[in-house]
C-alpha cells in the first residue's frame, strides 16, 4: 500500500461513518486519495495541467509548425544581424513589457539559438572532419614522397629497377654508336624528292577549305604506285600509307572514286589502308599502345607503312590544349615513337590560326617538331599552291620548295550519282610558279602604296618618299621628310625581286607584289 493512500472505509461501516462530509466517496486522480485531497504535491499538479494545456508559442500566432521551424532556421543562418533584429522586430513587435507577443518573441529567440547551436555543432563536425581528411591525405603525399625519393637515392646509387635496367641494357648494346658508326646511318629516303621524307615529322596545313585532305589522299595514292608528284622533276617512292580518317569518312569513298577516274588507274587495295575514325594521340593507356602494336607488326612481317596520315590533327587530340607546349610536347613525343616504329613519314592534316600570317595554329612546339611543314594557299576557287618557304613552311634538312601550283578538277558521274575533286598538275603557267618573295614592313607599306594608287598608273619616287613620310614619319636620323633618292634604292630592291615593275620613272605593283602583300611582313613577331 502507498504512503499516501488511504484504507477504503468497510463495507459493513455505518452509512454515516463511511460517508465523510465533502468526500462523496469521490478519490483524487493523481494520488488515489478521497477528496479533497491535501497532498503538498496536489496543487503544483494542478498548476502544471493547467500549463501544459497552454498554446504553443506558433499557435499564438496562427502559424503552423512548419513555417515557425521554418522561420527560426532562416533567421539562424542569417549572418547579417541588423537583418535578423528588424525581422524578428517586423514579426513579434518591439522588445517592449506592452508588446502582447513579447512571449511568443522571446520563444522564438530561445529556438533560433538552439539553431544556431544546431548549425554550429554541424560546422564544427565538418572541420573536425576536414581536418582529419586534410592530415591523412598530407600523410599519404609524404608517404609518397619518402618511397619516391628512396627510389632517387637507390637510383643515384646505381641501383636500378627493372625497367631502367632494361634501357640501360639497350643504350649500351644497340644505342651507343661511334662516329664510323654514324656516319654509315642511312639518311631519310624521299618520299617526295624535295617535298617529303620517310623516318620525319611532316604536317599539311592551312587555313579552312584550301582542299587539304584531297591533298593528303593524292599523296596516299601515288606513293602507292611511285608517280612523280605532278611533274616528271619529282619522283616518289612507292611505299604502302595507312590513313586515320578522323572526320569526314563519308566521303572519302567519291574522292578515291575522282582520284581514280582522273589517273586512269585503280588504288591497289593493298596499299592505302583507312581507319574511318579517330586515334587519340594522347591516349597512352589503349588506342596509342594498341597502334603502336599494329604497326610493328605490319612491319615485321614486311608490309609495314612508309607514310602515315592524320586527318586532322584536332581531331585526334581531342581534350588536348593545343597552344600548351606542355601538353603538345607529349603529343610530339608519341609522333616521334610512331616514326622510330615505323621510319614512315608521319603526316598531320592541320589548321593555320585566325592570323593566316602566322601559319599553323597551336604551340610552338608543333612547329618545332616538323622536319617538313608543307604550307597550303588557294589562289582561286579550284587553285592551290604549296610551299615550304618560311614563315608558314618549313623544310628542315633540304631547301625549301619554291611555290608549287596545282588544280582541283571536278569528277563525278551523275548516272551513279558522285562527285568530287582530284588534284592535278596546273594548265595555265606550269607546276612551278614563282616563290613570294619575303618582305619587310617598310616595303609592305611602299606596295600597299602603289596597289591602292594602281588605277592611276603608277608612282614616281617623290611622290612614294611623300606617302611613305605621312605614314612612318620623317627619317629618324635627318628628322626630315625621306629623301627621293633613298626612296629609289628602296623601289630597285622591290623591282629586283619583282614585287613592283618600272615603266620609265613611274612604279606599279606586280602580281607577285599584290601576292606579298597578302601574306604580310616577315619580321620578330612571326619568324619562326
Amino acid at each position: 500500500m502507498s504512503k499516501f493512500s488511504q484504507p477504503a472505509p468497510d463495507a459493513d461501516a455505518d452509512a454515516d461513518e463511511a460517508t465523510i462530509p465533502g468526500q462523496g466517496g469521490e478519490t483524487c486522480p493523481l494520488h488515489n486519495q478521497y477528496l479533497p485531497c491535501r497532498h503538498r504535491s496536489h496543487s503544483a499538479g494542478t498548476e502544471a495541467s493547467k500549463q501544459e494545456q497552454r498554446p504553443e508559442p506558433w499557435e499564438e500566432i496562427g502559424w503552423p509548425r512548419e513555417a515557425w521551424d521554418a522561420f527560426a532556421w532562416g533567421i539562424a543562418m542569417t549572418a547579417d544581424p541588423t537583418f535578423t533584429s528588424a525581422r524578428m522586430t517586423d514579426v513579434f513587435g518591439l522588445n517592449e513589457e506592452s508588446n502582447p507577443r513579447g512571449a511568443v518573441k522571446q520563444a522564438f529567440i530561445k529556438q533560433m539559438q538552439s539553431c544556431r547551436d544546431d548549425l554550429k555543432a554541424s560546422d564544427d563536425d565538418e572541420i573536425k572532419a576536414q581536418e582529419k581528411a586534410d592530415a591523412e591525405a598530407r600523410r599519404r603525399d609524404a608517404a609518397r614522397e619518402k618511397v619516391k625519393r628512396e627510389k632517387m637515392e637507390r637510383r643515384l646509387s646505381g641501383e636500378l629497377d627493372a625497367a631502367a635496367q632494361c634501357f640501360l641494357d639497350a643504350f649500351e648494346s644497340d644505342g651507343l654508336m661511334g662516329v664510323d658508326a654514324m656516319l654509315s646511318v642511312k639518311r631519310p629516303e624521299a618520299l617526295i624528292d624535295g617535298l617529303l621524307y620517310t623516318d620525319s615529322l611532316a604536317w599539311l596545313a592551312g587555313p579552312s577549305n584550301t582542299y587539304k585532305s584531297f591533298l593528303a589522299l593524292d599523296i596516299a595514292a601515288r606513293a602507292a604506285f611511285g608517280m612523280t608528284y605532278h611533274g616528271d622533276d619529282r619522283p616518289m617512292a612507292i611505299v604502302a600509307s595507312l590513313v586515320i580518317v578522323a572526320e569526314g569518312a563519308g566521303a572519302y569513298g567519291d574522292r578515291i572514286r575522282a582520284w581514280e577516274r582522273k589517273n586512269g588507274r585503280k588504288i591497289p587495295r593493298d596499299q592505302v589502308m583507312f581507319y574511318p575514325r579517330a586515334v587519340q594521340l594522347s591516349d597512352l593507356v589503349v588506342e596509342m599502345p594498341a597502334l603502336l602494336a599494329h604497326v610493328k607488326r605490319q612491319r615485321e612481317q614486311g608490309t609495314g607503312y612508309g607514310l602515315i596520315i592524320f586527318d586532322t590533327q584536332a581531331m585526334c587530340t581531342v581534350g588536348v590544349s593545343e597552344n600548351d607546349n606542355t601538353e603538345m610536347g607529349v603529343v610530339m613525343n608519341v609522333l616521334h615513337q610512331l616514326r622510330e616504329a615505323t621510319g614512315a613519314c608521319i603526316l598531320l592534316v592541320h589548321h593555320f590560326g585566325a592570323d593566316d600570317a602566322k601559319g599553323m595554329r597551336g604551340a610552338t612546339a608543333i612547329y618545332a617538331a616538323a622536319t617538313t611543314v608543307i604550307a597550303v594557299k588557294r589562289k582561286d576557287d579550284l587553285k592551290v599552291v604549296l610551299s615550304t618557304r618560311a614563315p608558314k613552311g618549313k623544310q628542315k634538312d633540304a631547301e625549301a620548295m619554291d611555290a608549287f601550283l596545282l588544280d582541283l578538277e571536278k569528277v563525278g558521274d551523275a548516272e551513279q550519282g558522285w562527285s568530287s575533286l582530284a588534284p592535278t598538275r596546273a594548265t595555265h603557267s606550269g607546276s612551278k610558279v614563282q616563290h613570294t618573295p619575303e618582305v619587310n614592313a617598310r616595303q609592305l607599306l611602299i606596295l600597299s602604296i602603289l596597289a591602292a594608287t594602281d588605277e592611276v598608273g603608277g608612282l614616281g619616287v617623290s611622290a612614294i618618299a611623300r606617302h611613305v613620310t605621312e605614314e612612318e614619319g620623317p627619317n629618324p636620323k635627318t628628322a626630315k621628310p625621306w629623301a627621293p633618292s633613298t626612296t629609289a634604292s628602296w623601289m630597285d630592291t622591290l623591282v629586283r625581286k619583282d614585287l613592283v615593275k618600272k615603266t620609265g620613272t613611274s612604279y606599279t605593283i606586280t602580281d607577285i607584289g599584290k601576292d606579298a602583300l597578302t601574306d604580310g611582313p616577315i619580321g620578330e613577331d612571326n619568324d619562326r
